[in-house]
């Protein structure tokens, strides 16, 4: 988890260079590119491949889970809600992530019932 960092607001831009040879879709390819030209130190990111791909770039990878985390310890959104929603999607996250976050906001409230 990152924290509460802020971070400047998001753009529609193209990078000059494109790495190739990681074998990621288009999208998370010209994402990291864009995040190594504008020295980004954080990428939003949910593919296993992607997420290691930023790492080795030393861009830290942030996913949709921990975006929901944040959200729910701000006090914007309930996370259990929220991931009812997102399963009724056609999102794919491992069970043990959701369980962990899930036991994470419960503790937080003072709920001893884990998953």
């Amino acid at each position: 988890m990152i924290g509460r960092q802020t971070f400047p607001p998001a753009s529609i831009a193209a990078p000059m260079q494109v790495d190739l040879s990681m074998g990621l879709d288009a999208g998370e390819t010209e994402a990291i590119a864009l995040a190594l030209e504008r020295n980004i130190p954080a990428l939003l990111i949910d593919e296993r491949r992607g997420r290691e791909a930023a790492e080795q770039k030393f861009i830290t990878p942030i996913g949709t889970i921990n975006i929901l985390e944040l959200a729910d310890v701000a006090g914007l959104l309930d996370f259990e809600q929220a991931i009812t929603k997102l399963r009724a999607t056609n999102f794919r996250v491992a069970l043990s992530v959701v369980n962990e976050a899930t036991n994470r906001c419960r503790r937080r409230r003072g709920q001893n019932q884990v998953l």
